[in-house]
């Protein structure tokens, strides 16, 4: 029975490839029997295609040049200081920092929204304003590894790095975006501390899509402009006197409107232009002032304008991830005190006659822990090495940084509740 069956099931698959292999119905009788035959492709040999593409070395990504098996071999060098006097500086001023903050975090707790008096001294005594701002523009002009060395100790207490992450974004925004006026003006005013800058970049609808921006900015005539609009989490808006605003500005020459970063000096301002309400509640950081800001026909001119008034949108993406690799040093920082904490927690702490760091549950906790944190530092101070040495210009590959500061930030947060 089953022998038929296969002959029927084969006989009737030859009949319907038949009908479907005849040709048209003009077709005369001798090619109505003919069947078609498809044409044969050929398939190009696509192994090892690199071998049979002449590619250049990838000089403007270093992900894009990995992807590709097309990088400098300077890639596969790991950057390290040229000279052994510039590491044994930065290490002396690391070190010195690191007891100073640490001596004054254990005297103070944190108020609410400012940072401790002791802490703000040592923040000045050190010059910490001054570590981002390029020499020529009276600044330290630090390098990426120097800046990476000092995240590193200011991940001890992150209301202390969210702060002058501040000064770090607004000063990278204005080297690289502002004109040859802005940078003379402002750079040299922020590293002395004469001005605090703060971020209005998201609206109080919690909308990332910068394209779909609330706050506007109306073209009034004779060169002026109103913004006006509602920004949501802003970091130090209480304490700042100058502000990068973020809006869309709308024309009758482009009623659509296009995104557009401003800065603006906000002693300038008449009462009620910029109001800025009472810190937000947050789980953590509670040093850190947060709060929502309310922009009222605030005034401005071309002169306020940072770059060009297409680079808006530009200047958005980099203040949203340019400090990937210096937050993954402070990361790097706390989970290295919290490496030191739980260790001396479980070599002291006796469960069922045996000490915690017996267990081999805790002990493959705590390798999961130093293998996230050896590779989360590994990639930060790589990246930053590249970027010294100018080899590579696109640093997308820091969204990977990112990516591993959250599972570690996860790790810790599991060991943490597992103490």
């Amino acid at each position: 029975m089953q022998a038929v069956l296969t002959r029927a099931f084969a006989r009737r698959l030859s009949k319907d490839y038949a009908v479907r292999s005849l040709f048209s119905t003009n077709a005369n009788a001798e090619g109505a029997n003919k069947r078609v035959r498809k044409a044969t492709t050929i398939r190009p040999d696509l192994h090892n295609i690199s071998h049979h593409v002449d590619l250049p070395p990838e000089k403007f990504s270093l992900s894009s040049g990995l992807a590709l098996n097309r990088f400098e071999k300077d890639f596969v060098i790991y950057p390290e200081y040229s000279d052994a006097d510039s590491a044994a500086r930065i290490k002396s001023f690391t070190e010195k920092l690191r007891n100073e903050l640490c001596e004054a975090l254990t005297k103070t707790m944190p108020s609410d929204g400012i940072l401790p008096d002791p802490v703000s001294a040592v923040l000045k005594r050190n010059a910490l304003s001054t570590i981002y701002v390029p020499d020529e523009y009276g600044g330290m002009g630090m390098c990426n590894k120097d800046l990476l060395c000092i995240s590193e100790v200011l991940g001890i207490d992150f209301n202390v790095y969210m702060a002058l992450t501040q000064i770090q974004l607004v000063v990278n925004a204005i080297t690289v975006y502002g004109t040859q006026q802005q940078k003379e003006d402002l750079l040299p005013k922020i590293a002395s501390g004469e001005l605090r800058p703060a971020i209005c970049l998201f609206d109080d609808n919690g909308n990332f899509d910068f394209t779909s921006m609330r706050t506007t900015s109306t073209v009034c005539g004779d060169g002026m402009e109103k913004i006006s609009g509602h920004k949501n989490v802003v970091i130090g808006a209480a304490d700042a006197n100058l502000l990068l605003i973020f809006a869309n500005r709308k024309s009758p020459l482009q009623p659509s409107g296009c995104l557009v970063c401003y800065v603006v000096d906000k002693d300038s301002l008449p009462n009620g232009a910029v109001t800025v309400t009472s810190r937000l509640r947050t789980l953590g950081l509670h040093a850190l002032h947060l709060s929502n800001v309310e922009l009222r026909d605030v005034s401005v001119t071309s002169a306020n304008v940072l770059g060009s008034g297409a680079d808006g949108h530009d200047i958005a993406l980099e203040l949203s991830a340019s400090n990937s690799f210096t937050y993954g040093a402070a990361v790097v920082g706390f989970l290295k005190s919290l490496t030191a904490e739980l260790v001396r927690f479980c070599n002291t702490t006796v469960q069922y006659n045996a000490l915690l760091s017996e267990n081999r549950g805790v002990q493959h906790v705590f390798t999961e822990l130093c293998l996230a944190t050896f590779v989360l530092e590994s990639m930060s101070y790589y990246i930053g090495g590249l970027l010294d040495e100018e080899l590579v210009v696109s640093t997308d590959i820091e969204t990977a940084v990112i990516h591993v500061s959250s599972i570690a930030i996860y790790l810790t947060s599991f060991i943490v509740k597992r103490s």
